[in-house]
């Protein structure tokens, strides 16, 4: 049962990640190719943040070392948004695809890929009774 559910779960995340990068499943036609050229970057960043979060969903973890942060940056030099995230529940390769898809339109937004705001540090991840937590919020 184990096996099926994360075989399921290794689908679903290849098929959005198929979908967030507008390759999709089906063939493509003239049309599709011209609505996702039209699409704004922005209904994009929406997009792919949505299916980061659902992906990521609740970082949920056994280990400590399974807690990870991942960082999508921000335009204008607004502060980063800063995920957590378990490997022991997340499809860790598709995740860092689609974060660097993120920070790559961001990145051609901005004109460049060296921006110089201030650097906002990530946060340190713990596992607080099995649920992964930026240091900031952890209570004893």
């Amino acid at each position: 049962m184990a096996t099926r559910q994360a075989n399921l779960v290794i689908i679903s995340s290849f098929t959005a990640l198929l979908t967030l990068s507008g390759l999709g499943l089906m063939g493509c036609s003239p049309a599709t190719e011209t609505l996702d050229l039209q699409q704004s970057s922005a209904e994009q960043l929406t997009e792919l943040e949505l299916g980061i979060r659902d992906l990521i969903s609740s970082p949920v973890a056994k280990d400590a070392a399974s807690c990870k942060v991942v960082t999508l940056q921000a335009a204008n030099c607004q502060q980063p948004k800063h995920l957590l995230y378990s490997v022991e529940n997340t499809n860790e390769q598709v995740l860092l695809t689609l974060v660097a898809k993120y920070n790559k339109i961001i990145a051609a937004q901005t004109g460049n890929t060296d921006v110089s705001c201030a650097v906002i540090n990530k946060p340190a991840a713990i596992l607080r009774k099995d649920l992964c937590l930026p240091v900031e919020f952890a209570t004893e």
